[in-house]
């Protein structure tokens, strides 16, 4: 959805609140990935050994990752 909203022209801007449909959809996906997350954690912790619970970590870890990476490399 995000990568439609760019090709069609949207662009970020000096605010937060320059462009609302691109800061939305971020926010939706983060959402998403920190439910995935917690989704997959949850099951790893229950004793889950299927290879469907640990796609949901792994988009968790790699939310975390890119969270970490934002704040501790300076750009």
């Amino acid at each position: 959805m995000q990568a439609l909203l760019v090709a069609s022209g949207q662009e970020g801007g000096d605010e937060l609140w320059s462009n609302v449909p691109l800061l939305l959809t971020g926010l939706a996906f983060f959402a998403c990935a920190i439910a995935a997350g917690v989704t997959g954690a949850l099951a790893v912790v229950r004793g889950e050994r299927s290879l469907l619970m640990a796609i949901p970590t792994l988009l968790g870890l790699f939310w975390l990752m890119f969270l970490l990476g934002e704040f501790l490399s300076p750009h």
